[in-house]
């Protein structure tokens, strides 16, 4: 019996190089890496969309791979960064900051983004109980130096509101925000509350409060908000760190090094038009392409099987294959499994399990229903493991549903917390003024209410 982690059977070194690899076929092998390593991984990609690639393939097939993503350079410091992003890599932060044991994917920008240490991070996380003594004034402004922004009524994640002795709070880690409630200077009772009906869903005894903003420091000054951009960073912290800082030594992925490179180079020159823009500010806006030390790192190779002017210390080259596509077409199935059971191959086909059913009616050869710890050369192994593509690799053939029937399973969108307002239920609720996100027309000003004549 072989379980499906051995099939790639590559042990981890530094300064290797992979070729001949699909996406598929690569997370599977980080994947039995993971097995064996039994510490973090990190994978850096050239861009974000190679990153959701990758994301969207290693979420079906483990739990514990975690997100790191960054707009580019011009749309995070000329325009805005996303918040759905930002919160996505705060979630990050904060499970690495339980346990580093994880794969996180990132991109070139993410790598490169200035973060405080971790020792920083975690000084800024909030503990608060019941009975705690904490007053409410030092509490208010520890939020806002967390990157809380304060609105009279607390809707989206992010946002903080302070009326007499109540304190509510939308935390990045929550689904509906929280109510401090204060006798003096200390907390009487805290409560999640929805934010819609202002109704209490559940008394808690204690809360983690994590920080909504990656400029961090050990101590704050007056700083204004225009100061409180990771750009400046480097200004108050000695130590100011990269992702890979947060995974404790951990194995590292580089895919396609040379397009990284170029990637790199663009950015260069979008920063050196910036400043013009910029002239104020003397600095970098984020850390040098060269705190990733190619000599350290195990490459993956889909475009180039070779570095410009870099030997590796071993290359392997899988000449791993995509699977056929067949169409729904049974005949063609059966006579393709049927050839390369007599080859000798291993075949293992992945399907959902309402999908078991139907398939095993048409099929001619003996199989087994099974799992992937327990695989056979014996007989045709179904399992029931969301890989999205197959591959044909050296005596072992993968297919999966997409293979067979050209059904594509469902991909796992990364899920963030984040929330964002809530639905307008009473117009009486909005002021002349206030911006409105229309479901048909976008963004735009409410005005108020005119009684119009028809016809």
């Amino acid at each position: 019996m072989k379980n499906i982690y051995e099939i790639l059977n590559v042990k981890y070194q530094k300064n290797l190089g992979l070729s001949g690899l699909t996406d598929e076929s690569f997370c599977l092998l980080v994947a039995s890496i993971k097995e064996k390593e039994k510490k973090g991984i990190l994978i850096v990609t050239p861009t974000l969309t190679d990153a959701n690639n990758l994301l969207n393939i290693l979420t079906s097939i483990r739990e514990d791979v975690l997100f790191f993503p960054m707009d580019d350079f011009l749309t995070s410091e000329a325009i805005s960064i996303s918040p759905d992003l930002m919160v996505t890599r705060l979630e990050t932060l904060n499970e690495l900051i339980k346990d580093s044991n994880k794969i996180v994917i990132t991109d070139l920008n993410g790598y490169l983004r200035y973060l405080p240490n971790k020792d920083v991070y975690e000084s800024n996380i909030i503990k608060l109980k019941v009975g705690d003594e904490y007053s409410k004034e030092s509490l208010t402004n520890t939020l806002f130096n967390l990157g809380y922004k304060r609105e009279t009524l607390v809707t989206k994640t992010g946002e903080v509101g302070v009326r007499g002795f109540v304190i509510d709070i939308f935390l990045v880690s929550m689904d509906n925000p929280v109510r401090i409630e204060y006798f003096g200077d200390e907390i009487d009772s805290i409560r999640i509350f929805d934010p819609e009906t202002q109704k209490s869903i559940k008394e808690i005894k204690e809360i983690e409060i994590y920080p909504y903003t990656e400029f961090l420091l050990n101590k704050y000054d007056d700083l204004d908000e225009e100061e409180r951009k990771q750009k400046y960073l480097p200004k108050y912290l000695d130590d100011v760190v990269n992702i890979e800082n947060y995974l404790d030594n951990p194995c590292i992925f580089v895919k396609d090094y040379t397009l990284i490179e170029k990637n790199y180079q663009k950015m260069q020159e979008d920063i050196k038009n910036y400043h013009d823009n910029d002239k104020n500010y003397k600095g970098n806006y984020l850390h040098n392409l060269n705190i990733l030390n190619i000599n350290k790192v195990c490459h993956y190779l889909s475009v180039d099987n070779i570095l410009p002017n870099h030997e590796f210390s071993n290359t392997i080259d899988f000449h791993i294959k995509s699977a056929p596509k067949f169409h729904e077409n049974i005949d063609i199935i059966n006579s393709y499994l049927k050839e390369n059971y007599s080859l000798g191959k291993q075949i293992i086909i992945c399907l959902k399990d309402y999908q078991v059913k139907n398939f095993i009616k048409y099929l001619d050869l003996n199989y087994i229903l099974t799992d992937i710890n327990n695989l056979t050369n014996e007989l045709i192994n179904i399992i029931n493991f969301d890989l999205q593509e197959g591959f044909v690799y050296d005596k072992t053939v993968i297919l999966t549903s997409y293979d067979l029937f050209n059904i594509k399973l469902n991909k796992k969108k990364y899920k963030t917390k984040f929330k964002y307002a809530v639905k307008i239920k009473d117009l009486n609720s909005l002021a002349v003024g206030d911006y409105v996100v229309h479901s048909i027309n976008g963004i735009g000003i409410y005005n108020g209410i005119k009684t119009l004549n028809v016809g």
